[in-house]
């Protein structure tokens, strides 16, 4: 696994929660019942403090943009957002880069979400 970009989905454990949340929806899953499966799956994960950061990030994305955003997944994003959680993986300029990322990411789990799809 590995990181790529400082953009949201611009690293691998990112991308594979996104996947999986959405193919959990697809086979007509409830959005609570997604994060529950990828909770339980991925605990150790969830755990790790390198990966945990990005976990809630890409999961709160992936809600947001599919109007399913649960309140507690708002709420640990938004805590990981403001406490530079999970920042040591970008160093220097990436590092200022992922803050602006971060930044726009909370301002949009704060905004209305899209209907629900």
């Amino acid at each position: 696994m590995g990181a790529w970009s400082s953009v949201i989905f611009g690293d691998d454990f990112a991308c594979d929660i996104r996947d999986q949340f959405i193919e959990l929806l697809s086979t007509g899953v409830s959005p609570a019942e997604a994060t529950t499966t990828l909770l339980t799956s991925r605990a150790a994960a969830v755990q790790d403090p390198d990966d945990g950061p990005i976990f809630w990030l890409a999961l709160a994305a992936t809600q947001w943009k599919y109007g399913c955003l649960l309140p507690n997944i708002q709420a640990e994003a938004i805590r990981i957002i403001d406490s530079n959680a999970g920042l040591s993986r970008w160093e220097g300029r990436a590092a200022g880069t992922r803050r602006k990322v971060l930044g726009a990411l909370r301002a949009q789990l704060l905004s209305p979400q899209p209907p629900a799809r």
